[in-house]
């Protein structure tokens, strides 16, 4: 039943999906040594969804965790989305600063040129 919904699912279906993850956690078919904590936590599982009152439990507060999930990945996404705009205005920025530099120097470089070429010219007359 994992990733399903757990209010669709009848008592067969628990006991069906019980078996079938049963066999890859239970202790004595797995060596892995967080088997009998895993089998545990299904045995657990089990009990709550064959419980009318602990599946209406487990509905509302897993409801009610995945709004907050939700809400809180659309902060998180609006959070990014203005960290990503910050990046990129001061990437801009410092593109548009490294450009004027650039041209800075292109311009004194043909400037000293320009007079270095007027005064081989003055030297020469």
């Amino acid at each position: 039943l994992v990733g399903e919904a757990a209010w669709d699912a009848g008592a067969d279906d628990v006991n069906r999906a019980f078996r079938k993850r049963s066999l890859h956690c239970h202790p004595d078919k797995s060596r892995h040594p967080d088997a009998p904590r895993a089998f545990d936590l299904l045995k657990k599982a089990k009990a709550c969804l064959l419980s009318d009152l602990e599946r209406e439990a487990y509905i509302r507060d897993h409801v009610k965790m995945q709004q907050t999930l939700w809400e809180g990945s659309w902060k998180s996404d609006r959070e990014a989305a203005e960290a990503r705009e910050r990046i990129a205005s001061a990437r801009c920025n410092a593109q548009e600063e490294q450009t004027a530099l650039v041209v800075d120097a292109m311009k004194r470089r043909r400037d000293k040129a320009q007079s270095a070429e007027r005064k081989k010219q003055r030297s020469a007359l």
